[in-house]
């Protein structure tokens, strides 16, 4: 599960505080690139790994990525977070090549995950469970944020989550989106996991031929879509920001005075320091999702 998702966690755990007494199926599906055995397993294992993170069995999350993961995976969450938290974790072409860029970006995203969750993880080491604990606790920190919840209390609410039973529907490839009735084997669309929703008196039958027809086939239940695109939490703006910091007469630059420049909650993860030079000058590159930024030197504060 990449950070492409994180905009569908978002709505899924806040759709899921709303209306605690709904029970989630998570399906799991497939292209038909593959074999129809391959593509089933394939869709199970997709499935299971959402699953867990809904479930909030980190544990669990960690050691089913560990197991599963390219290393095009985890340098799509580096690419990301370059993009979307200002980090200098750039890993290069998002493939499976392996070289010195790509090791460098995952070293710094190790100790900028050190410094926002208050962690440990080894460094000049393969990708390991620790790194997708990680992971899965800095994905946490941002659903939270955006539910404006602590990250604990996430962690309650996903616990709290009630699923069918059983909670995972494997479906290959028999329900693609991308052009039904065609064969499409490279289709990133099909390539996807459906978090479903039920009332507490629908008991969907995961069985039949192939599994999952009754859901998706047979109509026995209208699908209603909720739109993660409407929420767009996670596109920030990433600023150059240029300091410049005087007396209080405006005449003097005040040099070699720290700063720490933070934004909306969790400060932890959206903030950045720094010392000005002999110029009272500084700046500092970073990224603002929503909300007010807040700059302090000394005893001053200000927004």
């Amino acid at each position: 599960m990449l950070p492409d998702a994180l905009g569908a966690l978002i709505v899924i755990a806040g759709f899921a505080r709303e209306h605690p007494e709904k029970q989630l199926l998570v399906a799991g599906h497939t292209d038909s690139s593959g074999s129809d055995g391959h593509n089933r397993e394939l869709s199970e294992r997709r499935a299971e790994n959402v699953r867990l993170w809904l479930a909030g069995d980190a544990e669990g999350w960690s050691t089913h990525c560990q197991g599963n993961f390219e290393r095009a995976d985890f340098k799509a969450v580096h690419a990301w977070a370059q993009h979307h938290l200002g980090w200098s974790t750039d890993p290069g072409e998002l493939d499976n090549a392996w070289h010195g860029q790509a090791r460098r970006a995952r070293d710094v995203f190790r100790g900028e995950c050190e410094a926002v969750l208050a962690i440990e993880l080894e460094h000049d080491v393969a990708q390991n469970k620790e790194d997708w604990r990680g992971i899965h606790d800095l994905y946490s920190l941002i659903v939270a944020r955006y539910l404006d919840i602590e990250a604990e209390d996430l962690l309650a609410l996903r616990r709290s989550f009630r699923f069918c039973e059983p909670a995972t529907l494997a479906c290959g490839e028999d329900f693609p989106r991308d052009r039904p009735g065609q064969n499409n084997p490279t289709s990133a669309t099909d390539r996807r996991v459906d978090v479903l929703f039920f009332d507490p008196d629908e008991q969907p039958q995961p069985g039949g031929s192939p599994p999952g027809a009754e859901i998706y086939a047979e109509h026995e239940y209208v699908l209603h879509e909720l739109d993660p695109c409407d929420l767009d939490p996670l596109t920030p703006a990433i600023y150059e920001i240029h300091i410049e910091l005087y007396d209080h007469w405006h005449h003097e630059p005040v040099a070699d005075s720290t700063y720490r420049l933070s934004g909306p909650l969790p400060e932890r993860l959206f903030q950045r320091e720094g010392t000005t030079d002999g110029t009272g000058g500084g700046s500092t590159r970073r990224s603002c999702p929503v909300g007010t930024m807040t700059f302090e030197w000394g005893t001053r504060k200000s927004r």
